[in-house]
């Protein structure tokens, strides 16, 4: 194979790094050999590096020759996906959100009482929430920042449905297979109501025997859900393979690598995800949503498989919607929304101004169209902040703005 030298300036969409001018190691790629994918790839790489080595043969319809030309002009800039009003999208989702978290805990109490189940409810709040994601994913993804320990297990549910639904959406999925994927996240955990009660309610952490027995919820959930009618192998695979580890290490089975099904990979990332940002009763280690992403790529060859998690990230996006920055000013902000262009110019709701003054109408600021002449540098995104360092309540927020 035949590779190249190219300077990190001379870089373009497509090309295969397969050598750095430093080792793996000591840069911030998770893969040893990658495609150029976007401008965040370009960025990274001209900030890490001076110089990389592509292979030719697998930078797709990169021309070697046109490698001597330096970059190409600038092309025309590419529209920004249709952002339609926030209040209104967000207003929507909060709809079907409110809708799902109810008959989710419908769901689980009819488990818990032995009831029969109507997977029929289930079906439908997964097919509105396609409706809403595919018109705005970012306004559902925003509202899972509502966490209330009261209802934690519901909403847990339906915000790993929501994250699972996007992800696949990300990932290319039909609707019909969306559908599937969602169905089986909004009753992942359904096992648990054949926990005993206690250990739910339980307010320290775990023992190991408690955990184990936490860890049967699985094979139970699998159990209950194969004799209803209706329930599709896809969900039915993702309520028994959530917790499968890509290293052999998960429950229930210890299935190894890609004998763990796609789709419970899938909901499997977004259920770890959300663990991981939300209040429980049993567990107090709740992190910012980077902080979140970074342990899941800390982990990811083990877990889920490196390729999945890179492409949840992308999915989520560097600064994760309902993740609080600090600019350049000093202004802080929320961020509502952002495309694949975009991550790291994503758009924002003003909060508070450089001096540390509120917004009274919290304002939509599009970083894109501002970082560009002699301010820029004051739209600059320079870091995620935790909100409890400035006394401000996102979940409060977000709650005000999805009221309608």
């Amino acid at each position: 194979m035949e590779h190249k030298k190219v300077n990190a300036g001379d870089l373009r969409i497509g090309m295969y790094v397969a050598e750095l001018d430093r080792p793996w190691l000591d840069s911030p790629f998770l893969f040893q050999g990658f495609t150029i994918q976007d401008e965040q790839d370009l960025k990274q790489l001209r900030e890490t590096c001076d110089h990389v080595f592509i292979d030719l043969e697998k930078s797709g319809d990169v021309d070697p020759a046109e490698l001597e030309k330096g970059p190409p002009e600038p092309g025309p800039e590419v529209p920004d996906e249709k952002f339609t009003d926030f209040k209104e999208e967000v207003t929507r989702a909060r709809e079907v959100r409110d809708k799902g978290t109810a008959v989710t805990s419908k769901l689980l109490e009819d488990v818990r009482l032995g009831e029969s189940v109507n997977s029929e409810d289930a079906r439908e709040v997964v097919s509105e929430l396609i409706a809403t994601i595919s018109s705005n994913p970012n306004a559902s993804i925003w509202l899972t920042n509502l966490k209330r320990k009261n209802e934690y297990l519901a909403a847990h549910c339906m915000d790993t449905c929501v994250l699972a639904v996007a992800f696949a959406r990300h990932l290319g999925y039909g609707r019909d297979t969306l559908e599937d994927i969602g169905h089986g996240a909004l009753l992942h955990d359904v096992g648990m109501m054949r926990t005993p009660q206690e250990l739910l309610e339980k307010k320290e952490p775990l023992t190991d025997e408690e955990f184990n027995v936490i860890k049967r919820h699985p094979v139970e959930g699998y159990n209950v859900l194969r004799l209803i009618p209706g329930i599709p192998e896809t969900a039915l695979n993702v309520v028994h393979y959530h917790h499968e580890r890509y290293d052999g290490s998960g429950y229930p089975k210890g299935l190894v690598g890609e004998d763990i099904p796609m789709e419970a990979r899938i909901v499997g990332i977004a259920d770890a995800y959300d663990s991981m940002t939300s209040p429980s009763s049993y567990s107090s280690d709740i992190v910012l949503p980077q902080e979140a992403l970074g342990r899941l790529r800390e982990r990811a060859a083990t877990d889920f498989g490196g390729d999945l998690v890179e492409q949840f990230m992308r999915c989520i996006g560097i600064y994760p919607v309902g993740s609080l920055v600090q600019l350049g000013s000093g202004a802080l902000a929320v961020v509502i929304s952002h495309n694949q262009r975009t991550r790291l110019r994503p758009v924002v709701m003003m909060l508070r101004d450089g001096e540390g003054n509120p917004y009274a109408s919290r304002p939509l600021v599009n970083l894109d169209s501002l970082l560009e002449g002699m301010d820029a540098d004051r739209w600059q995104i320079q870091g995620v902040r935790d909100p409890k360092d400035f006394g401000i309540d996102l979940e409060e927020i977000a709650d005000a703005q999805s009221r309608g």
